[in-house]
């Protein structure tokens, strides 16, 4: 950063404690989908991404602070009751939490390039204002494969949920230009005109 602290000797326990983190949140997801009105695993699975959120936004991965703000966006609405708990919200969480353990995952590798996540947040604000999303195959929830030659994550194609809409004129998502550890501004987000 600016004042020559590095932040990359942290990154293996940002990993590791966020893999945990992300795990027990898909299992408390699992549940609420079993017994939506169970008040004491929503408030669970909001901490759980609050935290994932807040450790990526000190470690400056912009990307997943932005993907961990969409998700704990649902289940804000959720326990405001302003949406209700479907197999087709949860299919779409699922498949963001698979995406931010990816992303978590690979920061191992490369902590300065950033994930494109445009068409996962867009489904998760079109969930979050009650439209509908087509979901091609959820895989049963299943996590994504690591494997052991590249130990990055792999999801087959027909695992995705389908793609929505790019953005048209004057829609504006954030894209990353480079990542924050090596800017000194972990905040900084540039968007696309």
């Amino acid at each position: 950063m600016s004042d020559g602290f590095d932040l990359t000797a942290f990154v293996p326990k940002f990993v590791d404690e966020n893999r945990d983190r992300i795990q027990k949140v898909n299992e408390a997801i699992l549940a609420l989908e079993k017994i939506p009105a169970d008040l004491e695993l929503l408030k669970e699975i909001m901490r759980g991404v609050h935290t994932l959120k807040g450790t990526a936004r000190m470690m400056g991965f912009n990307d997943i602070v932005d993907l961990s703000h969409k998700t704990e966006d649902i289940f804000v609405k959720i326990k405001e009751k302003g949406l209700s708990v479907t197999k087709e919200l949860i299919d779409v969480v699922l498949h963001a939490l698979d995406i931010l353990a990816n992303m978590v995952e690979s920061k191992l590798k490369d902590a300065q390039t950033p994930t494109d996540i445009y068409d996962i947040c867009s489904q998760l604000e079109t969930i979050s204002g009650g439209g509908t999303v087509q979901i091609r195959n959820a895989a049963a929830h299943q996590p994504p494969l690591i494997t052991e030659e590249t130990g990055t994550a792999e999801m087959s194609h027909a695992e995705l949920p389908a793609q929505t809409e790019k953005p048209g004129a004057g829609d504006s998502f954030p894209t990353y230009s480079s990542s924050p550890l090596d800017t000194g501004k972990p905040d900084e987000i540039h968007k696309e005109k």
